[in-house]
């Protein structure tokens, strides 16, 4: 009963509030409630405290045909057990300090998890005045674990900073059913789908089941800068990139479909797998990266059961001050396509001493080579 005066004290003081000053309003989340946003919401920054429960989580729900947050309106939630749903953000440009469209959970809380935010669209669809990192803003940037991103869309972002970064540390944290599309290339980069870490940690990240179409913000569709991530049952269309494995060992590429995207596959780092994907009009098939101070050294990779549609082959990229050759490299049962019918390719393992012989000028920069692979 205290909890239910509480929560209507709440509901009046956030009614004062919206007459004093829209700028800036605090809900407090409590078991099994319910905050109902209006239709529309412009410059207005909503702070979510408190907690919802695992059984009796607390939902805030846009209008039935989504609530349309514009201007400077943000989401930065520290509550727990919190679901945001049927939300709309339209060519928001926010202050940089403010961090994310939404943001949930802080370095310094340790007590944020368990977030969902669901059926939400994120779009800009007119001319974002981008000055780099002046104007650099998150969609969704996660710093909690459990936090569920499911069915939402994310098209044309146009300003620095991926639409959707997981920090390393935190477990638990899925990505899925979500599309991400029309995404132009920029300048300077820096505009990934979705990143995952960024210094040294590990994450048990899950990115399933996504759709990619006509995505050339970076050359890192997808970036993964943490341990233990899974990259599942994704589809890529028409990109430039897909995924790349920049600074995580342990990591998943299992069961994607990559059409007509210029770089599936760019990987470094130990203990991964390749595994079960299509690659299908691919221009520069899977990419390994020689290990130096921005990608580390590869280890014990394993490709196995992809198939390739229009031929299969290695690269390996070598960048200024790059020094690491690819080491232990086990690839089995895959297949590609040859007159309508599935080839299998040979199985072997390639070490260092393999790519050697190709790698004697090292003051050489930005030197591609591709490795053919004849069939049985």
């Amino acid at each position: 009963m205290r909890c239910s005066k509480y929560f209507s004290y709440c509901l009046i003081l956030f009614f004062f509030l919206t007459k004093v000053n829209a700028k800036d309003i605090e809900i407090f989340a409590i078991p099994g409630g319910v905050y109902n946003l209006p239709k529309s919401l412009h410059n207005v920054r909503i702070k979510i405290i408190g907690s919802g429960s695992q059984t009796a989580p607390f939902r805030i729900l846009g209008d039935s045909n989504k609530s349309v947050m514009t201007g400077e309106s943000s989401i930065f939630c520290i509550a727990s057990y919190v679901s945001i749903e049927n939300v709309i953000f339209s060519n928001n440009n926010i202050d940089p300090a403010n961090k994310a469209l939404v943001r949930i959970g802080t370095v310094t809380s340790n007590s944020t998890k368990n977030v969902v935010i669901k059926k939400c669209d994120f779009r800009f669809l007119k001319v974002f005045p981008d000055s780099d990192i002046i104007t650099q803003f998150f969609w969704i940037q996660a710093t909690a674990p459990k936090t569920i991103i499911d069915q939402c869309t994310f098209e044309g972002k146009q300003n620095r900073l991926p639409i959707i970064h997981i920090d390393a540390g935190y477990q638990g944290n899925i990505i899925s059913n979500c599309i991400f599309k029309n995404v132009k290339s920029r300048a300077k980069g820096a505009l990934e789908a979705i990143r995952v870490g960024l210094t040294k940690g590990s994450s048990n990240c899950k990115i399933i089941n996504n759709t990619f179409s006509n995505y050339f913000g970076d050359s890192e569709t997808i970036s993964i800068k943490a341990d233990g991530a899974s990259i599942i049952g994704n589809k890529f269309i028409k990109c430039r990139s897909g995924v790349c494995i920049r600074w995580g060992d342990n990591c998943t590429i299992k069961s994607n479909s990559f059409i007509n995207t210029i770089s599936p596959v760019r990987i470094a780092g130990s203990g991964n797998r390749i595994e079960k994907n299509v690659f299908r009009g691919q221009e520069r098939g899977i990419t390994l990266m020689k290990g130096g101070p921005s990608y580390k050294a590869i280890k014990s990779l394993t490709i196995i059961d992809n198939i390739f549609y229009d031929g299969f082959y290695l690269r390996i990229l070598e960048s200024e001050n790059s020094f690491t050759l690819p080491e232990n490299i086990k690839l089995k049962g895959n297949k590609k396509m040859q007159n309508g019918k599935k080839v299998i390719i040979k199985d072997r393992l390639i070490n260092s001493d393999f790519f050697k012989k190709d790698f004697k000028n090292e003051t050489r920069k930005d030197r591609i080579k591709a490795f053919k692979y004849s069939v049985n």
